[in-house]
């Protein structure tokens, strides 16, 4: 399932919510931090039914070809993989536009 994310507030999708807690952009790439809470999960005493996500979108990927530089790109690589500490989760990449750009890294904790 794939939805997109809040602009701004909290919205609901099923049994997800989600939060946008701030949005930091650049001139090539934003990061968003978000509040995903599953409405349905009870909470324990020494977990969270709320998790936080990290998304890394690059916004300044060219349609048809290539960035001219790739500082920005290795700025993006490098800070997105910073941001996932050691057992925090996978990471997630998606390609937005299905050839095979990187378009957003997804990390949680």
């Amino acid at each position: 399932m794939y939805w997109d994310w809040p602009k701004e507030g909290v919205e609901t999708h099923g049994v997800v919510q989600v939060k946008l807690a701030n949005e930091d952009a650049s001139a090539t790439y934003a990061i968003r931090t978000f509040f995903i809470k599953h409405l349905k999960l009870k909470k324990k005493k020494s977990q969270s039914v709320e998790r936080v996500v990290l998304q890394f979108h690059y916004t300044n990927w060219p349609d048809h070809g290539t960035p001219d530089h790739p500082l920005p790109i290795l700025s993006y690589v490098r800070q997105s993989a910073a941001a996932n500490p050691i057992g925090a989760g996978p990471i997630i990449v998606r390609c937005s536009a299905g050839v095979r750009r990187i378009g957003r890294i997804v990390t949680w904790t």
